[in-house]
């Protein structure tokens, strides 16, 4: 039991400023200038903004507030902590979206965001308002190939043909060499995953992998599915696993979670199994 002359209370502090500072009690209620839009008249809210900015890859400027939670400029997240994006001024700045704007279903256990588009060898898109469009890897795609060590992205400025070869993704000592889902020149790259390969691991759909502007956008549009189509395929997809694993790998498969098949099986069977769902070079 707890103590009944133990006291809780709710504790404001500022890391914005040079020494992480304590907002007194007289200023923590709901007039406190932390606490509303006011905050961005903050000198140490701004100077720690600007710092953070610094760092960043510099990004076209946009008058965007609101409205697509995708169109945001990679880095931007990096200043949030609360993710409180309903209410926050620079929604239209971020790449972190509340789970509310980026409805999330499941489909036994894999998940399947509502605010992309899918391609049927588990890649996801994202077309932005400039014309291009950023490619990921699903959440069943990931899970297929299992912990990701490794990532080798093509050049940027490349023009890649449909079913070229596009990127190569490593999980321990294997590799495989993923094929274009699509035509069109590389835009940029996610360097982030040439230092860090398991973001890739820890979060499919906040990790894209490169953005592309399609030589015909027009053409490639109804070849992928939206999060609807996208439930009901993912869930032949599954059968299609249980069944393989079952028949010729000899083991059960659970329903989602981190798939168990990546380390019970040697590098031929790995790479027949995600040569049969993931689009990979022979």
């Amino acid at each position: 039991m707890k103590c009944p002359f133990l006291e809780e209370v709710v504790v404001r502090y500022c890391k914005a400023f040079p020494i992480t500072k304590m907002i007194p009690q007289q200023y923590a209620d709901a007039s406190c200038i932390c606490l509303g839009e006011g905050h961005t008249q903050c000198s140490e809210f701004c100077a720690a903004l600007k710092m953070e900015e610094g760092e960043m890859t510099k990004q076209p400027e946009t008058t965007v507030v609101g409205g697509d939670p995708s169109f945001f400029p990679p880095g931007y997240y990096r200043v949030c902590s609360v993710y409180a994006c309903s209410v926050c001024p620079y929604r239209g700045l971020c790449v972190a979206a509340s789970a509310e704007e980026r409805a999330i279903s499941t489909v036994r256990g894999f998940f399947l965001l509502k605010d992309l588009q899918y391609h049927e060898k588990h890649l996801w898109f994202k077309v932005r308002r400039d014309g291009t469009v950023r490619v990921g890897l699903d959440d069943f795609g990931r899970k297929l190939i299992g912990d990701v060590s490794g990532v080798s992205l093509p050049e940027e400025k490349r023009t890649i043909q449909e079913g070229a070869e596009f990127l190569e993704i490593k999980s321990g000592e294997r590799d495989a060499v993923l094929l274009s889902p699509i035509a069109g020149e590389v835009v940029r790259v996610n360097r982030k995953l040439q230092e860090k390969p398991s973001l890739l691991t820890e979060d499919a759909y906040r990790t894209w992998l490169v953005a592309m502007k399609p030589t015909n956008l027009k053409e490639e549009l109804p070849k992928l599915m939206d999060a609807d189509e996208a439930e009901g395929w993912l869930e032949k997809e599954v059968d299609r696993l249980h069944q393989r694993a079952e028949t010729e790998l000899g083991m059960t498969v659970a329903d989602g979670g981190e798939l168990m098949i990546p380390g019970r099986i040697d590098d031929e069977e790995w790479k027949s199994l995600i040569g049969e769902f993931l689009w990979i070079k022979p």
